[in-house]
């Protein structure tokens, strides 16, 4: 920034009116927000003996460090659109100017995925809208190992982890998910014959008359909002291109009027250690 300023404004001893005149409208048109930080610290800088025009002692100069910024991480040109829209709304914010070499000088980071920034360096006043590591509760596939781990320790504790369907993850877990596939056909006597060798099926009498249903949904690991979804019961429908996870669909949900529903719950976690969140109540 010294180095731009230098070129733009030259030394103090050639110093401009005019040029000095723009610098003060420049930072006069930022809010005198950071921008206007750093020009006046120029200005200051120059001989008071030359003819250079002051800025006006508005409201908005004497506030000079009131306003906050916020950055957002274009890659997503909906979150963008919608996060500034947000904050056009909110006084005591405006966004981070662009090409000032001040990339890290905001109150507020927000990306659509992982920041790249070292958490280590952050201010005490700055604020990004990712927690490191998060992607253990976030993402499909880590969520059901974090469970995995709690179940397995047995006790108490592993009935309080006890929430989740049979889970597997694909492909790593290919084979486990065929062995269960079969097990649950083979308890609804699906894999029955008659003795003769070819594949037609009998209905056993001492076989339960209530069938859990052999339907297992497919979700992609790293998706959301419902895309890339589907319901299966034969494993020949079993394909998959990414990181896939497959769940043993409820047999027997809890239905309104028939109908099967879900409830999505909004929460704002600003702490881990100690736990706080927040409810949106129009979720």
């Amino acid at each position: 920034l010294e180095s731009q300023f230098s070129n733009n404004l030259g030394s103090t001893e050639h110093a401009t009116p005019h040029a000095t005149t723009q610098a003060l409208s420049a930072m006069a048109s930022r809010g005198a927000g950071l921008y206007g930080v750093f020009l006046k610290g120029i200005i200051d800088k120059m001989d008071a003996d030359k003819d250079i025009p002051r800025p006006m002692n508005t409201p908005s100069q004497r506030e000079v460090c009131s306003l906050r910024y916020y950055k957002v991480v274009q890659n997503r040109t909906e979150v963008y659109d919608i996060v500034t829209r947000v904050f056009h709304k909110k006084e005591g914010w405006d966004e981070l100017p662009h090409g000032l070499g001040l990339s890290n000088a905001w109150n507020l980071c927000w990306t659509w995925s992982k920041p790249k920034l070292d958490y280590a360096r952050l201010c005490v006043w700055q604020k990004v809208n990712h927690f490191p590591e998060n992607k253990h509760l976030t993402r499909k596939d880590c969520l059901k190992r974090c469970i995995e781990r709690y179940t397995r320790t047995g006790g108490k504790l592993a009935r309080y982890f006890n929430i989740s369907p049979q889970t597997f993850v694909l492909p790593k877990e290919y084979c486990l998910f065929i062995e269960s596939f079969a097990r649950v056909a083979e308890e609804n006597g699906d894999l029955d014959d008659d003795g003769n060798g070819d594949d037609k099926k009998v209905i056993r009498p001492d076989k339960p008359t209530k069938k859990v249903p052999n339907l297992w949904i497919m979700k992609p690991a790293g998706s959301s909002r419902g895309r890339g979804i589907q319901v299966v019961n034969d494993v020949g429908s079993v394909h998959y291109g990414e990181l896939t996870i497959i769940q043993q669909y409820i047999s027997d949900p809890f239905l309104l009027n028939g109908f099967k529903w879900d409830m999505r719950t909004y929460v704002t976690v600003t702490s881990f250690n100690p736990l706080e969140a927040f409810i949106y109540k129009d979720g």
